[in-house]
């Protein structure tokens, strides 16, 4: 039976800080630079400061002085992440696919969306409690996730656009 490769791309946004616990503030300054700002970093998208500009022409109408000053920084701190998931299988000679990419899809929102989107990774997932959320963090976490509840094939790679030029890939090894 051929060995088939199926792959889905999922586009998200989130807040994190690069610190490790187990470093001084010193130390984590000294490796994490500008990404262990106290308050998280982010990066410049195309399409981010969009929906940013959106949100700056409702946000003095609507709300207070206080939460503008919040909207504008959270709205630097949010990174669009983009996680490619790829999954290895025998191609089902009945189906003709290795996993219908409907679950496939399903799969990454359980696993990855709905954990990480619009979230603050180093808050509201407890993975992150004792470690940095490095983009190889990242990746690990949504390897693990995704081998929970994968119904069929088997996980073999994630590919993380943190950046246009920071990529990382785990193949679960």
């Amino acid at each position: 039976m051929p060995i088939v490769y199926l792959s889905r791309e999922e586009h998200f946004s989130a807040a994190h800080r690069l610190h490790s616990p187990h470093l001084s503030d010193a130390e984590n300054l000294n490796v994490y630079g500008k990404c262990n700002h106290k308050h998280g970093h982010g990066h410049n998208y195309k399409g981010a400061f969009k929906r940013a500009a959106e949100d700056l022409i409702v946000a003095p109408i609507l709300w207070m002085q206080e939460y503008l000053t919040l909207l504008i920084l959270s709205s630097h701190l949010l990174t669009p992440f983009a996680v490619e998931v790829i999954v290895k299988g025998e191609l089902d000679p009945k189906t003709g696919m290795v996993l219908n990419i409907t679950e496939l899809k399903d799969c990454m929102k359980r696993a990855i969306m709905e954990p990480m989107d619009h979230k603050n990774i180093d808050i509201d997932v407890p993975y992150f409690s004792d470690k940095p959320s490095t983009a190889e963090n990242i990746a690990v976490f949504m390897w693990q996730e995704m081998a929970k509840i994968l119904p069929k094939g088997e996980m073999h790679e994630i590919v993380l656009r943190e950046t246009d030029a920071n990529v990382v890939i785990y193949r679960g090894e």
